[in-house]
């Protein structure tokens, strides 16, 4: 796979991010977080929470500013992710956030998507 150029994905419309995301997850067998103490969570006021995964450390990083400025990125193993994490966040209503950026929109999936989704990227892989 060629070099990432950060700038340029950010700038991808988010279905064109979400794609690119599960193909680096499956090629990578895991995803990131940000790690202090606990998750970082988002929140949009109503009582519904996000978790945000990025697919490379140096995604991650670039949100490791203003609230999560002591926040570090942390690699989550897919089979980890995938078989507790996703289990964990749909029995408690919490969507994942693809990508988060303070300048780009995010996009929110539900854990049984990106589910099925992560399915038929290692089908294809294999």
């Amino acid at each position: 796979m060629k070099e990432i150029d950060i700038n340029e994905v950010l700038e991808l419309p988010n279905i064109k991010k979400y794609e690119l995301f599960i193909q680096l997850i499956v090629v990578n067998k895991g995803v990131y977080g940000l790690y202090n103490d606990g998750w970082a969570v988002q929140g949009d006021g109503n009582g519904n929470f996000f978790f945000p995964v990025w697919p490379t450390e140096n995604f991650a990083q670039l949100m490791a500013i203003d609230n999560w400025q002591n926040y570090q990125p942390k690699y989550i193993a897919l089979v980890d992710f995938y078989n507790v994490q996703l289990a964990q966040f749909e029995s408690k209503n919490v969507k994942l956030s693809i990508f988060p950026t303070i300048k780009h929109n995010t996009l929110l999936i539900k854990p049984e998507v990106l589910k099925r989704d992560i399915e038929i990227a290692l089908v294809k892989l294999n």
